[in-house]
């Protein structure tokens, strides 16, 4: 049988993914980019419980079998204490029940995603392999650079739309890169178009930090695209984290470090402790360590997203309110799932940033 292979997007990681996957040797199907149809789909097939990135990544799943695949590729689960860890089994329930027969690809740094790549390619050299997914995480990284370049200088540019001609022009080159070296010489181009993007530096803008439940905070679609809305506000975004980390710390020796050495993680846990002294799932306590981080650092303001349901973080919202009140800084908790409206979330994204500019600027600062 010949592994065709799909997998649920995260934002614009596909782009990597893909590059990957068909590297190996992989028959590579890129389902459709989420939209209300593939969430529809996902509704209609998931119980009313399960949290909206399941629903977005089932319809994402749906789709990818329709057009034949036969592997599904999970990122993350079967650990932790947070529902994420049942979900590559109840995926499998749903998704058998459909009618539908496939495998998963555990995609983590592990053995078992060497193990499974064997399997399918005997003649696979662990060099063949290292080699590719080191080109595959400098184009990776060149995806997160993107986006932070992105976000960065959207809040300064004079002529509108600027910045996302310019992303979206500098994604199809990431797409097509081939090699390391056409990677790196990419990087560069990334930092010097954004630079000589047309910007008004005497702009009046405030500093934003993002925080909550990972996927939401990498997906676009599943966040109403509220970094674009944010940066039209005049708002730089920084966010509490990407999707590089996220791989990094799912290995047991960065785990490790992050227990006994004083790397960004266990800086983090620390600055939280006060708060929450224990982990209880999801990213609940880097919610509010990063939120603490940014206040520390002058950062204007935090928002905090999450998907309805989601338990950790419902009770970091229950948290931020003696965060703010101890460090001095604005924090907005936004709820997501299939009903939320882009025009409420605007409003509320408005009233925040004006908020926060009548303080900073009347004060002069």
């Amino acid at each position: 049988m010949e592994p065709k292979i799909t997998f649920g997007h995260t934002g614009d990681y596909y782009v990597a993914y893909q590059y990957l996957l068909r590297k190996l040797g992989y028959t590579v199907i890129v389902p459709p980019k989420s939209t209300k149809e593939s969430l529809d789909l996902g509704i209609k097939y998931s119980s009313g419980q399960a949290c909206f990135p399941f629903k977005v990544l089932l319809g994402n799943f749906i789709q990818g079998l329709d057009k034949g695949a036969n592997f599904v590729v999970m990122i993350g689960g079967r650990t932790g204490i947070c529902r994420l860890a049942y979900y590559t089994e109840l995926y499998k329930k749903i998704l058998n029940n459909m009618g539908y027969e496939f495998e998963f690809f555990p995609f983590k740094l592990k053995k078992e995603m060497w193990d499974i790549i064997k399997k399918h390619f005997p003649n696979t050299k662990f060099i063949d392999f290292v080699r590719y997914f080191y080109a595959f995480w400098h184009k990776f990284r060149l995806l997160e650079i993107l986006r932070e370049q992105t976000f960065l200088n959207r809040p300064y540019e004079i002529k509108y739309g600027a910045c996302t001609q310019l992303y979206n022009r500098l994604l199809k080159q990431i797409d097509l890169a081939d090699s390391v070296k056409e990677m790196k010489e990419l990087k560069k181009q990334i930092f010097y178009e954004f630079e000589n993007v047309p910007k008004d530096k005497k702009k009046q803008v405030i500093k934003i930090g993002i925080v909550g439940e990972f996927f939401i905070l990498i997906d676009q679609f599943s966040s109403l695209n509220i970094e674009h809305i944010l940066g039209d506000l005049g708002v730089v975004v920084i966010p509490s984290a990407y999707l590089s980390g996220f791989m990094l710390g799912s290995l047991k020796q960065v785990r490790f470090l992050d227990m006994f050495l004083p790397t960004k993680k266990h800086k983090i846990a620390k600055l939280a402790k006060p708060f929450i002294n224990r982990r209880i799932g999801g990213h609940t306590m880097e919610s509010i360590g990063h939120t603490i981080e940014f206040a520390l650092s002058g950062i204007d303001g935090v928002i905090h997203i999450y998907p309805f349901t989601c338990m950790p973080e419902i009770t970091a919202t229950a948290i931020f309110p003696k965060v703010s009140k101890k460090y001095d800084i604005p924090v907005l908790s936004l709820c997501f799932d299939e009903q939320t409206g882009i025009a409420g979330i605007q409003t509320r994204l408005e009233a925040f940033v004006d908020m926060i500019k009548r303080k900073k600027f009347k004060k002069g600062v």
